[in-house]
């Protein structure tokens, strides 16, 4: 459906407002601090300064696809029906399995840019994760997945002649890989993997000055990958002991210092292209941290427990991981082939139970029992048990949290999610293969950084005069609270479905007495059952881009 452009009479006559939101994926105070300390980014120093600014609880689990879409719509996954890059499907025989790579026809809700198109805003959306296709907004949507060419253009942007205006030259490194072939696996181009990060934030960059030179904006959302891309690229690497110093190309020590710096100085010249009084918001969708040492086997913890499991063959399952992970897996990243043994070994018949990996920090464990008094027994045993679970080197709990689904999502795909939620704890790296331990060694080349609970939330204006306190730290942000956020500061009434509070700590005391905050029944929008969209190729381009960041094998 085409939205209609803004009549003049239809904005109030008070001052027109702006909001610049800048997405880093991945991006971590744990790096922007001791940058800070250095000097290393002065863009970031002035914001804080001028600004509010704390770190942002991630959705569960901490990764791309549902947080972006949390921070999209205010809700939570169990609202929105997005757990993961694949849909989830409940299958009687093997538990769950993954379905088609999500497109945007198929999350919940209305996002904040629906909700501000209909408000006649002027919006500007670039590359933000799970917007492909692109729809009618009263804008200009260039949408998130990365499909270049002219064969995605049709679905890739919206209006569909904005491709002529942007720049979409390919990464080719001086020994003649091409982008794509990279992005299908970072780690294992290291050595010209930053070359291709510097080029996207460059090429991005000037798209996203293209876009606010060329079109009227009221609110313009634009994003960069690149953090997370580095971080799980070359966190084994990092040398905090060179922060300060002058930083030497091709020194993969300091390649997240200088990404981080790169994208302090493409801010700075967006920054100068947007008026002063604009609101700026640089946020992430979660944090990052050190690779764990340790892999958990939480299939093999449910063999042992007589809940899972195995044909008679499946007894060399553990001899075959040994194999892979000390000879193998290093150079193949063999995990799908593992995983299809996996699946093969198992006795889904008389099996019980089954765990699944979301991110190295988060899984779940899918529960096939007859009868809701059994079912509610067991899942309550199985909770205290994991919570008790020790290493057997150190003696230290394994897990952070364990908790029932309905505690941790709530809503109408929630029939979707395993029964069982858990986040094992920073030192440990969740495997759903099968093995003869619970815990076993990590080969540190096959890692890299991992994705942390926690990313970032800078609220700032250039302007000195602007409703958000200067120099402020808050506590207790969500990424569902962006989306509200965003309306109360404009006035808009926030749908009651949403999930999220307005962050009232980012503003002025006077702001807040003089700004109620209105809540609308506008209705929850359940997703599309449309026929998915991606083609044999766009598919295998996008699940090359998950390969090349770890999220899939």
């Amino acid at each position: 459906m085409d939205i209609p452009e803004m009549p003049e009479e239809g904005r109030q006559m008070e001052k027109r407002k702006r909001i610049l939101i800048v997405g880093w994926d991945g991006a971590s105070f744990d790096i922007i601090h001791p940058m800070l300390k250095a000097g290393k980014m002065p863009t970031v120093q002035k914001l804080m300064e001028h600004g509010s600014y704390g770190r942002l609880r991630s959705t569960i689990p901490p990764i791309t696809a549902p947080a972006w879409c949390t921070l999209l719509n205010g809700m939570n996954p169990g609202k929105h029906g997005v757990y993961w890059f694949k849909e989830l499907k409940r299958d009687e025989k093997n538990f769950v399995g993954f379905g088609q790579v999500i497109d945007s026809r198929r999350i919940a809700g209305r996002t904040f840019l629906d909700v501000l198109s209909a408000e006649h805003y002027k919006v500007l959306s670039h590359l933000v994760p799970m917007t492909y296709p692109a729809w009618p907004l009263n804008g200009v949507m260039v949408s998130g997945w990365q499909l270049y060419g002219p064969e995605h253009s049709e679905k890739r942007y919206y209006p569909r002649e904005i491709d002529s205006l942007l720049k979409e030259r390919e990464f080719i490194s001086s020994d003649g890989r091409r982008e794509s072939e990279i992005w299908a696996n970072l780690k294992a181009h290291r050595d010209v993997t930053f070359q291709l990060l510097e080029h996207t934030i460059q090429k991005d960059l000037a798209n996203i000055l293209t876009l606010l030179e060329s079109y009227e904006w009221d609110v313009c959302m634009a994003y960069f990958t690149d953090p997370d891309c580095v971080q799980h690229t070359y966190w084994d690497f990092i040398a905090w002991n060179a922060i300060a110093g002058d930083y030497r190309e091709s020194d993969f020590g300091t390649a997240i210092f200088r990404i981080y710096q790169r994208l302090d100085d493409a801010l700075s010249e967006i920054l100068a292209h947007v008026p002063d009084d604009t609101i700026v918001l640089i946020i992430s969708d979660h944090g990052a941290q050190k690779a764990p040492d340790h892999y958990f086997f939480i299939n093999h913890f449910l063999k042992t427990r007589g809940l899972l499991k195995i044909k008679p063959l499946g007894v060399v399952a553990p001899f075959i991981w040994k194999v892979f992970n000390n000879q193998f897996l290093s150079i193949t990243r063999g995990h799908g082939v593992l995983q299809n043994l996996t699946n093969h070994f198992i006795d889904w018949k008389c099996s019980k139970a089954y765990g699944i990996w979301f991110s190295w920090l988060t899984g779940g464990i899918y529960l096939k029992i007859e009868g809701s008094v059994e079912y509610e027994r067991m899942r309550k045993n199985l909770i205290d048990e994991l919570l008790m679970v020790k290493d057997p080197l150190t003696g230290k709990s394994v897990f952070e949290e364990v908790r029932k689904r309905e505690e941790v999502w709530i809503g109408p795909y929630l029939e979707n999610a395993p029964d069982i939620v858990f986040n094992i704890k920073e030192h440990y790296m969740l495997n759903f293969l099968l093995s003869g331990c619970f815990v076993d060694s990590i080969r540190r080349e096959v890692i890299g950084g991992g994705h942390g609970m926690e990313g970032i939330l800078i609220a700032s204006s250039k302007n000195y005069d602007s409703p958000l306190k200067p120099h402020q730290e808050i506590a207790s942000a969500h990424l569902a609270d962006i989306m509200p956020t965003i309306l109360y500061y404009l006035g808009i009434p926030i749908p009651s479905y949403v999930d999220g509070r307005v962050i009232t700590d980012l503003f002025r005391e006077d702001f807040v007495n003089a700004t109620p905050i209105r809540v609308s029944e506008a209705p929850y929008e359940r997703k599309s059952d449309a026929a998915h969209i991606f083609s044999k190729e766009e598919l295998k381009k996008i699940e090359d881009r998950l390969k090349g960041l770890g999220y899939i094998d």
